[in-house]
């Protein structure tokens, strides 16, 4: 057995304790966005400095209506960008409304597929999640629980970009 299959199973156990947390309803609290960015990049300082990830983080000190895991998301995220897109450029930056923000993730990648992003909007298909894009799925279920919006584009920088639409906090 490879070490990248071993790496590999770590990550599906991780998914799956995600997916099981999701089952579990929590009500959204005050998150500072700022804090969940910095622990995020934090726990995956060692896959950044690996690959030469160049970081761009804009801070605003916004709280938003969230829970744990929407480090989670982030986490999977800039996994998906390095792992998944070999981006080299990740940008992480937000847009404030009256009463939403908007947590932006972009990245310099190849890309989300375009059947991923299709399979996105229907993550279900007789009762099994789609292969294709299980993490994005994921995303837009933990976003669906602090009644945001999850959206994927395209990036000015070449690759993906990742909308999180949350509730600003009170």
């Amino acid at each position: 057995m490879s070490l990248l299959s071993i790496e590999d199973g770590f990550d599906l156990i991780e998914k799956i304790d995600i997916v099981q947390a999701l089952t579990e309803v929590r009500e959204p609290k005050e998150t500072d966005l700022d804090a969940v960015v910095k622990d995020v990049l934090n726990s995956k300082k060692d896959l950044l400095k690996k690959n030469n990830i160049d970081l761009e983080i804009e801070k605003n000190n916004i709280t938003v209506k969230a829970g744990p895991l929407l480090k989670d998301l982030l986490s999977n995220l800039i996994e998906e960008s390095v792992k998944h897109e070999n981006a080299k450029k990740i940008h992480i930056y937000s847009k404030e409304g009256k009463k939403r923000v908007i947590l932006i993730l972009e990245n310099d990648g190849t890309g989300v597929p375009e059947i991923v992003k299709k399979g996105f909007e229907t993550c279900y298909l007789e009762g099994q999640v789609k292969p294709p894009g299980l993490l994005l799925c994921i995303a837009r279920e933990i976003i669906d629980q602090y009644q945001g919006k999850f959206e994927i584009k395209d990036s000015e920088l070449g690759g993906a970009r990742f909308d999180i639409h949350l509730k600003k906090a009170q």
